[in-house]
């Protein structure tokens, strides 16, 4: 597992908590969009040059210069913490889709089982068809299930992922739906006599290998164990 890099605001909390304000100030600047922030900050670093002037020059008192250094670091820390708002949203938003995924994959198991269960009850499905139904649908299920439930209990999603949100949140909220929901469409094929168990079974599979990679893309890339 590759080491949690610190994010900008605590690299920036670290420098100041060593008296480093013109490094600080300096990673601020980078992460800083154009515009307020931006010209607000130009304007702090014209501050901590007159103030490093004074020191050399000696034309203030200790006192007075400590008092300015300490106002100084105060308007950096605050800056520090807009950034960390700034940051928060898309990190958040993130974890959200990782959760609501999550019950997704969940709900939709345990819906095909209770299918499953329910038309076997019936005798709707014989012994075989619904071990063969069963062996067709868990093992692939609880692999997604046990990588998801692996990744679930991260407190972040890595950098990389988070730029792909727009698609992941359309694998999640469309794609996981069509997904389960095709599944009980053509196992209710069965019931219905409509289909045989046969072609109900390779339709499956077919779905499996067309609908399967997608939902494998989504498991790894969310619920990686890389962090941001």
């Amino acid at each position: 597992m590759s080491e949690i890099a610190p994010s900008p605001a605590r690299q920036i909390r670290s420098l100041l908590a060593d008296d480093r304000l013109r490094e600080a100030l300096a990673t601020l600047l980078a992460q800083a969009d154009p515009g307020t922030s931006r010209n607000d900050l130009l304007q702090l670093q014209g501050q901590l040059a007159d103030l490093e002037l004074d020191a050399l020059r000696r034309t203030e008192t200790p006192e007075h210069l400590d008092t300015r250094r300490n106002q100084l670091r105060d308007s950096l820390l605050h800056c520090a913490d807009r950034l960390e708002q700034k940051v928060a949203p898309p990190a958040q938003a993130g974890l959200a889709l990782q959760k609501n995924a999550f019950r997704l994959l969940l709900t939709g198991k345990i819906i095909l089982l209770l299918f499953i269960a329910f038309h076997f009850h019936i005798g709707a499905f014989s012994q075989g068809e619904t071990l063969t139904l069963i062996g067709l649908l868990s093992p692939v299920l609880i692999g997604y299930l046990l990588t998801a439930l692996q990744g679930n209990s991260s407190r972040a999603i890595s950098g990389e992922t988070q730029k792909k949100l727009p698609l992941l949140r359309g694998m999640v909220y469309i794609g996981l739906p069509i997904y389960f929901a095709a599944i009980l469409w053509i196992m209710r094929k069965v019931p219905l006599d409509e289909w045989t168990f046969e072609t109900a079974r390779n339709w499956i599979i077919g779905l499996e290998t067309a609908f399967g990679g997608l939902v494998a893309y989504l498991v790894k890339t969310l619920f990686s164990e890389e962090r941001p």
